[in-house]
């Protein structure tokens, strides 16, 4: 059998992994620059020289590709109520591989609408009320579309008794648009599948107008899925395993970038009933993802240190701290930046660290005491991810740190007792950058694919 090649087109770099199936083992992997500004193919054809180079052959039994090209899918959402549908959409999105860039709520303005001019979205959510609730705001929103001179699909997602009404007013649009279930149909009740499937499509057809896509799909085929959903993929399997093979229990993945920090989680909200913790808000999925859009390495460097504090990067540096808020800086005006000196790559470290004890704990929930006549009780929002058997950490910040395990082990540390920070999970590293592709052979061969990150992650 001829081996297969696994491809991520990423924001920033071009990535191949050659599996073979038959061993199984990773053959070859290589990289290079993502050339989405001038042709696709470029940079593909670069890694693919690599792959050639370590194997000796670029025939391939069959490709399987995912994409965060043209820096990922980008959204805006339009909710009825922070606290509840807007979330909700939120919610149901991100597992569909978007960046979310702005959120509206309840009615959007003209001046909205020209700052969503500017923003250029892949696409906009419409969301707002239960089916049978409220219909005013989510109708009102969508004849602000008709001002909108703005080439992005419309996804409406919200109270399904108004889709009649709907329809005849975006029909008269000269916009994309689809109607999928409301992903709040009742309250407190999470629909997320539906619009995650429309929001995969629109990403799909979208992907293909970067410049070179189409020609090298005559060779790979059509790309399979977004990279963040191949990521929340090989999570799941890697969580819970194969009919085959067991897998390392509910876990997270914790990925460090240059722009966001990404928490993948794969849990229950409530991993163990306890009679005094009631649970309240919306409810949590299993999988979930979250993006921080303001924690990154490089081209958010000073809103993380806005962020959390200089006191909090400090704590994690090792030695006499260093200027801490110009190195932010430095490192956000110059997101080529290599750390050089042993200094710092420390203040990488705390970077690191900072924006991993931050993202793990707004991924997280908490508890919140409440006083009842005879007792005190507790209130339960959001994840309780205490009980984590396993957390995975990837990204070049952990990679190429000399000490992953003293960054990672951020995800442990609470600033209070009632945040339901991970406890005493197994930490790994994501040493080969295996996750999004197995993430991605998942699809074809889910045992191969877990027995591969089972011997490409390193225990620490």
């Amino acid at each position: 059998m001829q081996p297969i090649l696994l491809i991520d087109f990423g924001s920033t770099f071009t990535k191949l992994v050659a599996v073979d199936l038959k061993r199984p083992a990773i053959l070859a992997a290589a990289q290079s620059e993502t050339t989405v500004q001038t042709d696709i193919r470029d940079g593909y054809l670069r890694a693919l020289q690599k792959i050639e180079q370590q194997i000796g052959t670029t025939d391939f039994e069959e490709h399987l590709a995912c994409s965060s090209a043209r820096g990922g899918f980008k959204l805006i959402v339009i909710g009825l109520t922070e606290s509840l549908t807007t979330e909700a959409a939120k919610r149901a999105v991100l597992g569909a591989g978007a960046r979310i860039l702005k959120v509206y709520a309840p009615l959007i303005t003209d001046q909205d609408l020209q700052e969503m001019a500017k923003i250029n979205p892949d696409a906009i959510l419409l969301a707002g009320g239960t089916d049978g609730g409220n219909q005013s705001y989510i109708l009102q929103n969508a004849k602000k579309f008709m001002k909108l001179r703005q080439n992005a699909a419309i996804v409406v997602a919200g109270n399904q008794r108004a889709y009649v009404e709907i329809e005849r007013i975006l029909k008269d649009s000269s916009h994309e648009y689809y109607l999928t279930e409301n992903v709040m149909p009742k309250a407190g009740v999470l629909v997320t599948e539906p619009v995650r499937q429309v929001l995969r499509d629109i990403f799909m057809k979208k992907i293909v107008e970067a410049k070179g896509f189409e020609a090298v799909s005559l060779n790979i085929g059509r790309i399979v899925l977004p990279t963040p959903t191949a990521v929340l993929k090989a999570a799941s399997l890697l969580a819970y395993g194969t009919k085959r093979e067991a897998g390392l229990g509910e876990l997270a993945v914790v990925d460090v970038g240059g722009a966001t920090t990404d928490v993948h989680s794969v849990s229950k909200q409530q991993a163990v009933n306890e009679p005094n913790i009631f649970l309240t808000g919306l409810a949590e999925p299993v999988l979930k993802r979250t993006v921080e859009g303001d924690l990154g390495m490089r081209y958010s460097a000073y809103s993380l240190y806005q962020a959390v504090g200089e006191s909090q990067i400090v704590h994690y540096f090792t030695g006499c701290a260093p200027e801490i808020c110009e190195g932010c800086l430095f490192r956000e005006a110059h997101p080529e930046f290599i750390p050089q000196s042993e200094e710092e790559r420390r203040l990488d470290d705390a970077i690191a660290s900072s924006a991993i004890q931050k993202a793990v704990e707004r991924h997280s929930g908490f508890l919140k005491k409440v006083a009842t006549p005879t007792r005190y009780v507790y209130e339960q929002t959001g994840k309780d991810l205490r009980y984590l058997k396993a957390i995975v950490g990837t990204g070049g910040a952990l990679i190429h740190s000399g000490y992953p395990k003293r960054v990672l082990l951020a995800a442990t540390d609470r600033a209070n007792s009632r945040q339901l920070l991970p406890e005493n999970p197994a930490l790994f590293l994501d040493q080969d950058y295996v996750l999004q592709m197995m993430g991605l052979l998942s699809e074809r061969y889910p045992d191969v694919a877990l027995g591969l990150m089972k011997r490409h992650l390193r225990a620490l």
